[in-house]
């Protein structure tokens, strides 16, 4: 005769039979209960609850900062154009004032005040300071 055995009992496994799970499917597992909503129903969930409440501050953190870079970006490009523009007026207003600078425009503009370019070149004056 053989030995009776339940089928409906399982035998418990020894401590040193029991092998640790492992790494993936202990993520995957956590994930699952934490996007099916088993998660919040656990009594020993304050742990990782913070850890939740921690990643979607730096989450939050992550997308503001996001916002603010871009901000920046913007506005170096709108300074960087207005430096373009002013850039361009310096230069013009430049060659503007070197053509209206040379002596033979300067001297049309004064012929109409009665004044003459001269045609001899000027006398130095010596003073004689005896004291």
């Amino acid at each position: 005769m053989s030995k009776q055995v339940n089928t409906l009992k399982k035998e418990p496994k020894s401590q040193s039979n029991r092998q640790r799970p492992k790494v993936g499917k202990s993520i995957a597992r956590g994930t699952h209960m934490l996007l099916d909503g088993a998660f919040f129903n656990q009594r020993n969930n304050s742990g990782l609850l913070t850890v939740v409440f921690i990643l979607a501050f730096l989450g939050l953190v992550y997308i503001s900062n996001s916002y603010v870079a871009e901000k920046k970006i913007r506005k170096i490009e709108k300074i960087n154009k207005n430096i373009k523009e002013l850039k361009f007026d310096y230069v013009q207003m430049r060659a503007q004032v070197m053509e209206e600078s040379r002596p033979s425009v300067v001297a049309q503009k004064l012929e109409k005040y009665g004044i003459k370019p001269l045609v001899e070149p000027p006398h130095k004056i010596f003073l004689n300071t005896k004291n």
